[in-house]
């Protein structure tokens, strides 16, 4: 399925998790905010840039261990889910 350059590219992500954290954001904390992102997510597509902007964002509030798992929107019967790991050091 070809894609117009102009449409960014959209992924469903099916699960965002933070592991870890320092400073005044605490897991549980981080994880209460992130259930209805994770509801709202699975079932609506967003755009690539949009779901790294949301990692930037929960980086920047003190999240230094996020795990993605996320499907790339492609066409065919055969669908690659991608788990995606960041720490902060």
């Amino acid at each position: 399925m070809a894609i117009p350059s102009d449409m960014p590219p959209l992924i469903t992500v099916e699960k965002l998790t933070v592991n870890k954290t320092q400073g005044v954001l605490t897991v549980e904390s981080a994880q209460e905010g992130l259930e209805s992102f994770n509801a709202r997510c699975q079932a609506k597509p967003m755009p690539f840039q949009e779901f790294i902007n949301i990692l930037l964002i929960l980086n920047g509030f003190g999240a230094t261990d996020i795990t993605a798992s996320f499907l790339p929107n492609q066409s065919g019967a055969q669908k690659m889910s991608w788990t995606l790991t960041l720490i902060s050091v």
